[in-house]
């Protein structure tokens, strides 16, 4: 949670996933809440993990694109 908070205090532009093995319906609400674009727990299926990498790298490619 630490990390996640400096990350969007010092770079608010940078797509955070949260993975976790011991993850929690507080845990998870807290981080979307501070700004992660995703929260999964393990074990998840590596193409879950694929297509959310591929949605938040296509957030930033928008943003950019937005800002030009």
């Amino acid at each position: 949670l630490e990390v996640l908070r400096k990350v969007k205090e010092t770079r608010p532009e940078i797509e955070v996933i949260i993975l976790t093995g011991h993850g929690h319906d507080d845990d998870r609400e807290l981080c979307m809440k501070l700004g992660a674009f995703a929260y999964l727990q393990k074990p998840l299926d590596i193409n879950e993990l694929s297509e959310i990498i591929k949605k938040a790298n296509e957030k930033i490619r928008q943003k950019k694109a937005s800002q030009r």
